[in-house]
């Protein structure tokens, strides 16, 4: 907009490369469509993950989740506990995995990537440098810690369900 105002390029035609390469505008848009789905698809396997863990865990501590609602425990009080304590062991492998990819990212961005004994070529009108490099930026960063916290929510809910729906006496008898 500002050269296109300039004085310089009056009565220029002044494009931005959007419209005048809508071709590698629509394969950005694919790109970042798949890319969304490709990434919808790892956090949704991993909420199985987790999901099927913490099912595990619920099975193996059902006498304590029996005595628990023998001594008058709420279905809502175990949801939580169960919900929480995910959300504890949700937070604490995001920040884990932060770290490592931020350690990973960080030598990256360092040393690169070398493509071979390419020299710099041209994809599409861009420029393809010999040596790609990352970029850590903090939507990057954070937005798979977040996105994990939430899928271990979502995760912990059909388990804490499950132990909310205990019988203390036949878990207590070691039935159920």
């Amino acid at each position: 907009r500002e050269l296109a105002h300039a004085a310089a390029f009056h009565g220029l035609d002044v494009k931005t490369w959007q419209e005048l390469r809508p071709d590698v505008v629509a394969m950005v848009q694919t790109n970042g469509s798949l890319t969304a789905l490709m990434v919808l698809i790892i956090f949704a396997v991993a909420a199985i993950g987790v999901a099927d863990t913490i099912l595990m865990a619920v099975f193996e501590r059902r006498r304590e989740l029996g005595v628990l609602k023998a001594v008058g425990m709420r279905p809502l009080a175990i949801v939580a506990m169960v919900s929480i304590e995910t959300l504890a062991f949700g937070a604490a492998a995001s920040l884990v995995g932060l770290g490592l990819g931020l350690g990973i990212d960080l030598g990256l961005a360092r040393f690169g990537i070398p493509l071979g004994g390419l020299s710099s070529f041209s994809l599409a009108g861009a420029t393809i440098p010999p040596m790609l490099h990352a970029r850590i930026t903090q939507q990057g960063a954070l937005l798979p810690v977040g996105m994990m916290i939430v899928m271990a929510f979502l995760a912990s809910l059909w388990p804490a369900l499950v132990a909310a729906r205990i019988e203390p006496v036949a878990a207590l008898r070691g039935r159920e």
